[in-house]
Formats: structure tokens, sequence, C-alpha cells
């Protein structure tokens, strides 16, 4: 039966409500979801999808957030991070109010995921869960087109900074074991130290304190605290942060030099004995090791040599006078090991107080002691660091060592300053020549005068080095004269033999010296052609030196055929 009510029938309403239903059912299935945006993460076009859902208006600010996210969360594809560059790409195409609109909703699920700790992964080793996410945020953070709201920028900045050097006020422990686990993850995008040069001073002034745990002592990190501490410098014209710069500069110089004493102790070496006990247990040859007393020792010994080697190549970086200390006190050590010493001593390299009167007195300390000849040869060079005429004083002041190798090294600096500064040495070749052996009677070796008469011929004409060697060549004194020989051995020519033959019948003395004392004279003596080859003379005279040394080496050269593009 059909029944009609004001003039429309029942049949009619209830066929438009079936169609009405169906309208709303054929609405709801194509309505895009968060399991759409889910599902799409892993699909071939779904990063085309999903940045749809994110450039279009006519979705809720909540899915287009959520298409936001899903971009950060896609899966790396052919190792790129495919999801995170179409976000970065696709939000610079958006007006600045639903650009930050996006981005703030976005960093309220980023944030608590970058701020997540290490976790453990079995076996000792430990993981970090925050990888994919500092990465997306750093990758936001640096994109400048993107023009973060401050709010959130410095919300990024704490967030990032915490990340890699840890929490204020957390146990110092537990962040240098944080920043260790993250400096040696290389599955990251953008690895600690390039996300704290980015953030700078405010992130790199936390680091210092990272070295007063107690496990920094056997950390494989040092090295790139200081570096990083040291290289990233205020801006300029900041007051403030050349002061912090400051503060942690002296502060990485307080905790390294309390490791570095540490170490040149037992401190390293009781540090890692357990873990290095444990090693050799695996190891072939291991139990032979831990099971010889003597062989354990050296090992150790190796250990920690091998680890004060890395150290002291740190120690140079940071310097200041926490380090240095540690340094010169080291270096003047006679108990201490001469590698130590001499290691010590190539670390003071730029690090000297020039102002300060103390580390020169040392040096000549060492240069006058009975140093191992490596110790004298570190102590020399650190010398050339302060000003021309002070070291040049210094160096004449040891020309009378017993140790012809010490006047060597000092006289060798003194001619290459005069060659670079001149007068500033405030001296001259004439008194050079002077202040050399007077007599035999004074160790002096063979190569002195050959090597001395060579570097004084490449000096500047205006310092008259040829006038010096002249009037040297007619000296009583031993030293000077056979300078001025070695002069001729470097640049004479078969002209000068004039010059020489008187010189031939000198019959004075050359030192004499031990085997030990490798002054040359006797063993090997010099070259002197016999045919094809050579026979080493020994030299015992002044006159014997001309004969067997000079002339042979002038010689020598008139015969070679010049060198290439000269006639």
């Amino acid at each position: 039966m059909h029944f009609e009510r004001g003039g429309v029938s029942t049949r009619g309403r209830a066929g438009r409500a079936a169609a009405l239903l169906l309208l709303i059912a054929a609405s709801a299935a194509c309505r895009v979801n968060k399991d759409d945006l889910a599902r799409w993460k892993k699909t071939v076009n779904g990063p085309d999808k999903l940045v749809a859902v994110l450039t279009h208006d006519k979705y809720e600010k909540d899915l287009r957030v959520e298409a936001a996210w899903s971009l950060i969360e896609m899966p790396r594809r052919g190792g790129q991070a495919i999801g995170l560059t179409r976000l970065i790409e696709e939000l610079n195409k958006l007006p600045v109010a639903e650009r930050r609109e996006i981005l703030e909703g976005a960093w309220l699920r980023l944030k608590p995921k970058v701020e997540q700790p290490i976790a453990t992964a079995g076996d000792g080793k430990f993981s970090d869960p925050a990888v994919l996410f500092k990465d997306a945020t750093f990758a936001l953070y640096t994109d400048d087109k993107l023009d973060l709201d401050a709010k959130l920028k410095d919300e990024m900045t704490v967030s990032l900074t915490e990340w890699a050097v840890g929490k204020k006020g957390e146990p110092v422990e537990k962040r240098l074991q944080a920043f260790e686990v993250r400096m040696e993850n290389s599955a990251q995008a953008y690895g600690v130290e390039q996300v704290l040069r980015k953030l700078g001073l405010t992130a790199a002034k936390q680091l210092p304190a990272l070295l007063s745990a107690p496990s920094a002592i056997k950390s494989q990190r040092l090295d790139s605290i200081a570096r990083i501490v040291v290289d990233v410098k205020p801006p300029a014209n900041d007051k403030g942060a050349a002061e912090a710069y400051e503060h942690a500069r002296d502060e990485l110089s307080t905790n390294f030099a309390a490791i570095l004493r540490s170490s040149l102790g037992d401190g390293f070496v009781n540090a890692v004995k357990g873990e290095i006990d444990e090693a050799l247990k695996k190891a072939p040859n291991g139990k032979q090791v831990l099971d010889n007393p003597e062989t354990y020792k050296k090992y150790m010994s190796d250990v920690r040599n091998e680890r004060l080697t890395n150290l002291f190549a740190i120690a140079k970086q940071v310097g200041r006078k926490p380090v240095v200390d540690v340094l010169m006190a080291t270096a003047s050590d006679e108990k201490a090991e001469p590698k130590h010493r001499a290691l010590a001593l190539a670390a003071l390299e730029g690090n000297i107080d020039t102002n300060n009167p103390e580390g020169l007195k040392v040096f000549l300390a060492i240069g006058r002691s009975n140093a191992p000849d490596e110790v004298k040869h570190g102590a020399m060079l650190r010398i050339t660091a302060y000003p021309p005429d002070q070291a040049t004083k210094a160096y004449y002041d040891l020309f009378e060592s017993p140790n012809w190798k010490v006047r060597y090294d000092g006289a060798m600096r003194i001619i290459d300053l005069m060659g670079k500064v001149g007068d500033k040495t405030k001296t001259t070749v004439r008194e050079f020549l002077h202040k050399l052996p007077a007599s035999e009677k004074t160790k002096f070796a063979i190569g002195e005068p050959t090597a001395y008469g060579t570097a004084l011929t490449h000096l500047p004409t205006e310092l008259k080095a040829k006038e010096a060697i002249d009037e040297a060549l007619r000296s009583p004194r031993l030293g000077a004269q056979m300078t001025a020989l070695g002069w001729y051995y470097a640049k004479g020519t078969p002209a000068d033999f004039s010059i020489l033959e008187k010189h031939e019948k000198d019959k004075s003395p050359v030192p004499k010296c031990k085997d030990d004392e490798e002054c040359g004279w006797d063993k090997p003596g010099c070259p002197v052609p016999k045919g094809a080859d050579v026979e080493f003379k020994p030299v015992n005279t002044v006159g014997e030196y001309v004969l067997f040394c000079v002339k042979p080496e002038i010689e020598k050269r008139a015969k070679a055929p010049p060198p290439e593009g000269k006639k």
C-alpha cells in the first residue's frame, strides 16, 4: 500500500535517504586518514601522496602535520632520506604562516624523540634511538630558507646541544658515555662534531667538563673534544662570548693536564688493565703474556707509551698554563723516559710564554745537562720561540758545551735566524765565527765546518759573510779557520786553490774525540777519490782537512755537469 503525506510519498523519501547514505559512504571511503599516511610511508608513490596532504590547505592542520611526520619517519630509500628531503623542499614553498604552523606541530613530535637517551644494545654496547630524529631536526635547523621561528630555533638549539654534550646537571660520566657512543655512530647523516660546530660556542664550551669524568682517562675521543673546543671560536666583537671561550680553553687545559699527569704515572694502565686482561685471555698468544710477569710488564709499558704518544700530540693543541706546567716538568725530569721528555718538548711548540724567562732557563739547563741527544735537541728547538736576540744569546751560551752536537744545533739555528731576520739577532757573522772553539781542546766535529760554511754561503750579501770568511781564514782560532775552509768546501772553485795552498801544509791538530762522541775526524774521515771508487782518509790536521776534504769536493764539483737549464 502506498501512502502520501503532504504531497510527498514515503517511497520517495526512502529513495533520497538511501542515496544520501551512499554519498556519505563514498565520501568517507575517499577521506584520507592517519592509517593511509602510515601505509604510504612504505609505498612507491607514497612520498607524492604525503606531499599532497602536506601542501593542500583542504586538509586539516593535524593531518598535514601527520603527513610531515610521516615524511620524517619514512625509511631511507637507496641510502637517501627521500621523505625528509621532500618535506623541506615543500615546506619552503608554503606561505610562512602555514609553514610555521606545520613545523610547530612536527616539532612537538620531534623534540621528545631527539631527547631520548642512549640505550643498551647487549654485550656491553649501546645504541642511539635519537639518531633519525636528530638528523631530521638538524636538517630543518640548518635550512636558512625555512626561516624558523625564533622560539622554535632556540628550542632546537637546546635539544641538539643536549643530544651532543648531555644535559647540564646529569652525571658527567653519563654525559661522556653518551658523547662517545654518538661519536662512534657512522650511520647518522650528521655527526656530533658537525652538529657542535654549527651550534657554536654555546655547545662547545660545555665539552671540557666531560674530561673530568673518571673514565675520561681512557677515552678515545679526547682529541675530538680538544679540537672542537679550540676551533669553535667566539664571534668577533662579542666580549661575553670571548670570555666564555677563554674560560672553556682554561677548563680544557686544567682537565686535560690532570689526565696527562695521571697517565704519566699508572693512571691509564690501571684504568684499562681489566679490559686488556680480558682481551689477552681471548688472544691466540695472550696467555703467554699473562703468565709471564716480565713480558706482561713490558706489554703494559708499551700500552702506556702508545697512549702517551697520543696524549702529547693532543697536549700541543690544548696548551695553556696547566698543560704547559706538566710538559715543562716532564721535560726537566731526569728520571722520566727520554722519549716522554722529547715528546713533552715537542708538545711545547707554540705554547711557550716567551715573556717568562723561566722557560728559557729550563731549556738552557737541559742543553747543559747529560740528557740524551733527542731531549737536548727538543730543548734547542724550543729556544727559537724567543725573540731572535734572546735566542741567539742562549745558543751562544751553549757553544762551550762538551757535547759538540749541542753547539751544532744552536749554531745552525743562529745562521738560520740571521738569514731570516738579520740585525734582529744582534749578532754578526764575524761574532759567530769568533764564538766557535778556539783550539783543538774543545770537541769539534768534522761535519761542523762544512755545515756552517755551507749555511753561511746562503746569507744575504748585506750580512757580509764573505768578508768575515776571508778574515777567519787568517785567524789562529781553529773553529773560525775551519769554518772558512768549509765555506770553500761549499762554494770554492779551482781558481781558489792558490788561496788554499798554504793551508795544505798546516800541521795544526784537529780535535781528538772518543769513538762514541762521533766527531768523525778519524772515522770515517773524508772520502778521497781512488780510481772509480773512493777511499776514506782519517783527518789529523788542518792541512789534511784541506787535502782530503775541501780540494776533492771542489774538484768533484768542477767536473760535474752544470745544472739543467744552465750552461
